[in-house]
């Protein structure tokens, strides 16, 4: 945070730090979490994944006018991005953006202010049920809204990991399931593919599952 301070601020600190390459911080924060297996904080500063997140519906109004409102450091001044994160505390203008940027079109054109309203509702409701929603629930969520028909019998690949070990395979997957619901398992073998097959036998309850 020191050196992204003094790059924001230089001109004040009279320093020149142009040679740091900080585009590069939150890759390679990631990198060495990877080789120390241990996470960065989602919170942390700078490097966080959600670092430079927002969810709160005027806070959210406001970063999307002016991202200085609320970010002192550029996300891009770091390999970061700005995110909007969808929650108990969403606002409209979030839910729009999210509808936006993944091609379900834009308010007053695609669709009205009113459905705005009440699909942030439902994704409101959701997250207090929930706890959280993913960006594949928030899909379906939407898909369901404005399709007005029940959601399909399917089941959505939400997360998947593979850590590679001397001897095996240890796969963490996170299915939502038809009803919406999320379920989480890990699994591992010598093989990856029976790695996999294990860790969808813990999920799904299956006591026996071949792999062709």
């Amino acid at each position: 945070t020191v050196v992204t301070n003094l790059c924001v601020l230089q001109d004040y600190y009279n320093v020149d730090v142009s040679h740091i390459k900080t585009q590069y911080f939150y890759q390679l924060s990631k990198f060495i979490s990877e080789i120390i297996e241990h996470p960065v904080p989602l919170t942390a500063p700078v490097i966080g994944q959600n670092a430079f997140a927002e969810s709160f519906g005027i806070h959210v109004e406001g970063v999307l006018k002016d991202q200085k409102t609320y970010f002192i450091i550029p996300p891009a001044l770091v390999g970061q991005k700005q995110s909007i994160v969808l929650g108990q505390t969403t606002g409209p203008e979030a839910v729009a953006e999210f509808l936006a940027e993944n091609g379900y079109g834009f308010l007053e054109v695609d669709y009205t202010r009113e459905q705005l309203q009440e699909l942030t509702l439902e994704i409101q409701s959701y997250c207090i049920e929930n706890k959280r929603i993913s960006e594949t629930e928030t899909k379906l969520l939407v898909e369901h809204y404005f399709q007005k028909e029940p959601l399909q019998s399917k089941i959505v690949l939400d997360d998947f990991e593979i850590k590679a070990t001397t001897n095996n395979f240890k796969v963490k997957i996170s299915l939502i399931m038809d009803n919406g619901q999320r379920k989480q398992g890990e699994g591992e073998d010598s093989e990856l593919i029976s790695a996999i097959v294990n860790t969808l036998k813990n999920i799904l309850g299956f006591e026996s599952m071949t792999c062709e």
